[in-house]
């Protein structure tokens, strides 16, 4: 009779826990290839309490009640469960004619088209982003080095309540500081350009929001690729909740970075965001990352490069098209000449700092 009770015991308990679990195939009714033999995965507190496929069919607000929650346990997951083909194919709430229109794989673009992408994983999960919870989700971008970027158009894609749609948005550009959201460098509150019903997962709608923004100017540097981090907050028109769609399957850059008002953080490093990022960029000297009150000549230059300026000139270095210094002169006067004798013919980039101003400037060697 005890060796009964502690069997049944560990099965209340196996199926009790089994109940907590974040992965798509969870779904009951809503996803008829669910596996029967369900193991469960790694859950952190941040995915207990945001992630959309932790909530089901039921209301968002059943996360308020799980932010106490701290599941830390491992467990391995069947690949029938994990397998996006898998469910694209058998999932009768999945579109899978809009899917198809999405990037098949991430993609940096050529030296102008600096867009860059992330593919969808089959609807997988998501992350909540919405104003009424105070939550933030951002997703780094990388400007080559050697070129500034201009990025003009956002598509990322939302979880939302069915029928509701996303009133306006909160974009802000942070630089990275150590693999996280850092100082801001840009923001703006606008409304999306368009709304596009993609599919259904987890008893919410999935859209596609497309924005187009003004605030993307991003500086490059002349020998090191720069990352910025876009950050997103939506509202929605019930007042109810919102998911950034991420995936498992793919990554561009670090994974997708949460905030919940208490500091940026990184809650599953497993996940980044799904999106399309629309950019161009042109090379370093080409915009208007100038310094008023600095001038230099003569260009093309044979021996000699002077340099002149209101203001004191700190350092100046000089880098080849592979992004190698050539040059590097500390300065501190306000004109000087640097010998440029040495370098072989071709294109330059000159990076001067100024009283604390970067400017850069492309340079031509005969």
């Amino acid at each position: 009779m005890k060796k009964f009770t502690l069997f049944i015991a560990l099965l209340v308990c196996a199926v009790g826990f089994s109940q907590r679990t974040t992965d798509v195939s969870s779904l009951g009714e809503n996803n008829p290839v669910k596996a029967q033999t369900r193991t469960v995965a790694v859950i952190t507190e941040a995915a207990v309490e945001t992630n959309v496929s932790n909530f089901g069919t039921s209301n968002a607000e059943k996360a308020q009640s799980q932010r106490t929650a701290i599941i830390n346990e491992a467990v391995q997951e069947t690949a029938q469960e994990t397998n996006a083909n898998y469910l694209a194919e058998n999932n009768p709430v999945f579109d899978q004619e809009q899917y198809s229109l999405r990037s098949t794989s991430p993609n940096y673009g050529t030296e102008a088209d600096c867009s860059q992408s992330n593919p969808s994983n089959a609807f997988e999960n998501g992350r909540g982003f919405n104003a009424g919870n105070g939550w933030t989700v951002a997703t780094d971008i990388m400007v080559p080095m050697g070129s500034d970027m201009s990025l003009s158009q956002l598509t990322v894609y939302a979880f939302n309540n069915v029928g509701a749609t996303i009133l306006s948005a909160d974009i802000v550009i942070f630089d990275d500081d150590a693999g996280l959201p850092g100082n801001v460098i840009s923001a703006e509150t606008i409304a999306p350009t368009s709304e596009t019903y993609v599919g259904t997962n987890f008893g919410f709608d999935l859209d596609a929001l497309v924005f187009d923004i003004t605030i993307g100017d991003l500086a490059g540097d002349v020998g090191l690729d720069t990352w910025y981090w876009v950050a997103i907050q939506v509202t929605c028109s019930d007042g109810g909740p919102a998911y950034w769609e991420n995936s498992t399957a793919s990554a561009v850059g670090l994974p997708q970075a949460f905030n919940d008002g208490g500091g940026w953080t990184i809650p599953d490093a497993t996940q980044d965001s799904v999106y399309e990022f629309t950019a161009e960029c042109n090379p370093l000297g080409t915009s208007d990352n100038t310094i008023e009150g600095f001038s230099y000549y003569p260009n093309p230059a044979t021996n000699v490069l002077n340099l002149s300026s209101q203001e004191n000139i700190e350092r100046v270095s000089i880098f080849n098209i592979l992004g190698q210094k050539v040059v590097d002169l500390d300065v501190n006067a306000t004109s000087t000449q640097l010998n440029v004798d040495h370098l072989t013919t071709g294109t330059y980039i000159m990076k001067v700092s100024v009283e604390g101003q970067t400017g850069t400037y492309k340079i031509i060697k005969n």
